[in-house]
């Protein structure tokens, strides 16, 4: 039994406790599943899926870690090895079962900080929230990240909180350790069991404590060691500042920059609620809401402090804390509003405030559902996930018409496409390498020679020409490569909801002289795919 458990949090029926697990697993599996099938494929997803099932226009990063990704993208190669044609829809499902075990933990961890209450409200936030609905439906390294994570916290709560605290103090190095490796920017979950140990131990309690944590925080500290020694960690070069004023600079433009965003993916009602709740803990002075902010703080303030280049998602892991904190106020109110009432009072009148408050990420989950690009998020999801070119809005539509073309063409065609990290290149080769009546050309748009290559190759085989456009315009092509659309008919184009950017195909039928203006002289030009690689 957890330290924390008390004779006021009975268990429920049978009955009770069937109806609210059915009913949190069905829920949650109709929307994640909805949304997996719903929302285009996001460029990200497009990558991972790329390297994990790498063909021979796979351009593979030099680092061995996959850019700091290095169990996902494994996970991801594991799962699209399976029966299952369509290799995003795999990935998906992998990353949404992982997040269904996250939803168990979550409640876990509530029950034992706080009462089964708290565990259970908890566990129902995370289910509805916009933020998890998305980010458990798309087969990216934070989704990983974010399951593996939350059982690290939980078998960090039973080490320093209950006296079953064998098992889990077996299991703490490994979950670490996958937490770390789904994605690396978890690096400084290698403190989480002094954490858990200072924030939920009593000092007296300091040294049986500290001989439980000690495997986990001897291994999870040796990888982050072993990384920077091999090199693994340079990706933080990038993405973080390297300086103490940097620092200073970034935290109060990140501060307003992460509330907006958790505004907007949270729900305001949430955010508020988060903020309230958090506060009336506190007053309590007990040991559960101090590790609440202890693992918010770890969670948000590397972001924070130090993040130059960001995306919401980096915010992913910080959904555990603010549920735990609102299933926790909702756990106390529960039980203090019992000891002057019936109990099935104090639930009805619990679960109506609850119900109040979730109608908004409800209602916005539903948009995210049926309707995304009216979804309301905030502008940077909006722009990445529908209406700029990271979204995979107009890829279906265009695989679909690329099959047809190569269908329809005697001895079939060539699709070419610049090596811009983008769906062009990443997306076409999660869905057409392989196909024997379509062949995938990776153009080094940088290059004169290999653009005249293509050329060439427009007087033999029909050739297709797949670009991004902005406003229009093509767009990721290098000026050695813009001769190529004068020998180019477009053929196809697709604007994606509420944007200006979409997807353009140029039939390109290059005749001897624009072959001859388009071939260079120059000795030293590189021949064949460049190794450039776009940052």
């Amino acid at each position: 039994m957890s330290l924390v458990e008390d004779s006021s949090s009975p268990r429920p029926t049978p009955l009770l406790s069937g109806f609210f697990w059915g009913g949190l697993v069905v829920s949650y599996l109709f929307t994640r599943l909805f949304a997996i099938f719903g929302i285009p494929v996001f460029i990200d997803e497009a990558i991972h899926i790329d390297w994990a099932h790498p063909s021979i226009h796979t351009f593979l990063p030099v680092d061995p870690s996959y850019d700091g990704k290095w169990l996902s993208i494994r996970l991801f190669a594991l799962v699209t090895r399976l029966p299952i044609a369509d290799h995003v829809v795999a990935a998906r499902l992998s990353v949404s079962i992982l997040g269904l075990t996250a939803a168990v933990a979550i409640y876990l961890i509530g029950r034992d900080l706080f009462s089964r209450v708290a565990g259970a409200a908890s566990a129902i936030l995370y289910v509805v929230l916009p933020f998890t609905l998305i980010y458990n439906s798309l087969a990216l390294a934070d989704s990983v990240q974010l399951a593996f994570g939350t059982w690290a916290v939980f078998a960090a709560v039973r080490v320093t909180r209950s006296a079953r605290w064998m098992f889990a103090a077996i299991a703490l190095p490994f979950l670490l350790v996958a937490t770390i490796l789904s994605k690396f920017s978890a690096i400084g979950f290698a403190i989480l069991p002094a954490l858990s140990l200072l924030l939920l131990m009593r000092p007296a309690e300091w040294r049986r404590g500290l001989l439980r944590i000690a495997p986990a925080v001897i291994v999870a500290l040796g990888l982050v060691a072993w990384l920077g020694k091999h090199g693994m960690l340079e990706v933080f070069k990038t993405k973080a500042s390297s300086s103490w004023r940097e620092m200073t600079a970034l935290a109060w433009q990140n501060l307003f920059v992460a509330g907006a965003w958790l505004w907007g993916l949270l729900t305001p009602s949430i955010a508020i609620l988060a903020i309230v709740s958090l506060g009336w803990l506190l007053v309590q002075n007990n040991r559960g809401p101090r590790f609440i902010t202890g693992l918010l703080c770890l969670t948000v303030l590397p972001v924070l402090l130090a993040a130059r280049v960001w995306y919401p998602r980096y915010l992913l892991l910080s959904v555990v804390p603010i549920v735990l904190a609102i299933g926790g106020a909702a756990g106390s109110v529960v039980a203090q509003i019992s000891n002057r009432s019936h109990r099935p009072i104090a639930g009805t009148i619990l679960a109506a405030v609850l119900g109040v408050v979730v109608v908004w990420p409800i209602a916005r989950s539903g948009f995210v559902l049926f309707d995304l690009p009216d979804a309301n998020l905030p502008e940077l999801e909006q722009w990445q996930l529908v209406s700029g070119w990271p979204s995979g809005y107009g890829m279906a539509e265009l695989v679909s018409y690329l099959r047809e073309q190569a269908q329809a063409t005697p001895g079939g065609i060539t699709v070419a496409r610049t090596i811009f990290n983008d769906h062009p290149l990443h997306t076409l080769n999660v869905y057409l390498a392989g196909t024997q009546s379509l062949s995938l050309f990776t153009l080094g748009d940088d290059n004169p020679n290999h653009v005249a290559e293509l050329a060439r190759l427009s007087t033999e085989r029909r050739v297709l020409f797949v670009l991004l456009t902005d406003n229009g315009a093509p767009e990721h092509i290098r000026d050695p490569a813009l001769p190529l659309l004068k020998c180019g008919t477009q053929i196809w184009a697709y604007t994606r909801p509420k944007g200006t950017s979409g997807l353009i195909v140029y039939e390109l039928r290059c005749d001897e002289n624009q072959i001859k203006s388009l071939t260079t002289t120059n000795k030293t030009a590189n021949q064949g795919r460049v190794a450039f690689r776009p940052v």
